[in-house]
């Protein structure tokens, strides 16, 4: 009975040699209330023992009015608590400890107190050994916080943010599920990507705000440190690069050299055997080889002012495409 592994009744039943009466069971739980605080000590004693072989002395925990109250007493002597959001039960003892290890190592890791570690939401994303929809509703929990958080963007910003964390999560809980940052923002890319030019800001934007709310979970709520986004060059490997540069995107540049043949082009059309507007051209063609011997920068003239220095004249091709 010491060991608390057999059921008491059923103890009994072995010692008695046959099936226990209504009446054997009525008077073996009248004579054995008084064993109920010792079965209660027991369970207590072994979730400390067992703390104490796992964490190491300076850890302790007890019952506070029903509540479970861990305490981390330091190297000097000081000390610091934090209720548990557990109950003092036996059946919460797996809790205790889990939630016990998780605070542990958030302190260790992010070099924090025992208050900021218990207030990060480390049993919402806690994962057991086998897969459950418990941790699932753990990240949608970790999405709704986060949604809230940017709740002051214009709502076409929250609608295309909403959709991608929506992504991001459905990625994290597929089969197999992604073990770190770097194998959620590959998942992701895998799954939506397609569609998404190299380089381009569609990509840009989508791993911007996993990124974000991959951080987000590790920061605010506890997730494990494994899912912290990669470095930046991993990112910039999944966003890729154009084929075509900016530079190639941009119209290019007349040359000197063309220019200069356009101009003799014009002069050449405004001869004395060209028709009336060929004066026109040559006057035309003559500005523009003394705008050019002036400077690059529109002839001279401040920029915006109208070509030949007439008011409400047309304005260069370069103005144009600067505004």
């Amino acid at each position: 009975m010491a060991d608390n592994n057999i059921d008491c009744l059923e103890l009994l039943r072995v010692c008695v040699g046959k099936p226990l009466t209504p009446i054997w069971r009525t008077l073996w739980r009248t004579t054995t209330d008084h064993l109920h605080p010792l079965a209660k000590v027991i369970w207590s004693d072994n979730l400390r023992q067992v703390l104490k072989r796992e964490h190491g002395k300076g850890w302790s925990v007890r019952d506070h009015r029903g509540r479970v109250q861990l305490t981390r007493i330091f190297e000097d002597r000081s000390r610091s608590a934090v209720y548990l959001p557990l109950t003092w039960t036996a059946d919460n003892a797996t809790a205790i400890l889990n939630t016990v290890a998780a605070i542990h190592n958030l302190m260790d890791s992010r070099k924090i107190s025992l208050k900021e570690a218990a207030r990060l939401n480390t049993q919402a994303l806690a994962e057991p050994a086998t897969a459950t929809k418990v941790s699932d509703k753990g990240w949608d929990a970790v999405a709704a916080d986060f949604l809230k958080s940017r709740g002051d963007r214009r709502s076409s910003t929250l609608r295309d943010l909403k959709l991608r964390v929506e992504r991001a999560v459905a990625v994290i809980n597929q089969k197999p599920k992604p073990r770190d940052g770097m194998s959620v923002l590959e998942a992701y890319a895998a799954a939506y990507f397609k569609e998404m030019a190299p380089g381009g800001q569609g990509r840009k934007r989508n791993l911007n705000d996993v990124v974000a709310f991959l951080q987000f979970a590790v920061d605010r709520c506890g997730a494990p440190d494994r899912f912290l986004p990669p470095p930046k060059d991993r990112i910039n490997e999944l966003i890729g690069t154009s084929p075509t540069s900016t530079t190639e995107r941009l119209t290019p540049p007349i040359k000197a050299e063309q220019f200069t043949a356009l101009l003799d082009a014009l002069e050449a059309e405004s001869g004395p055997g060209s028709a009336g507007g060929g004066a026109t051209a040559a006057r035309g063609a003559s500005r523009l080889r003394g705008a050019a011997a002036r400077g690059p920068k529109h002839g001279g003239r401040r920029r915006g002012s109208p070509v030949g220095g007439r008011r409400g004249g047309a304005h260069c091709g370069s103005c144009r495409q600067q505004r």
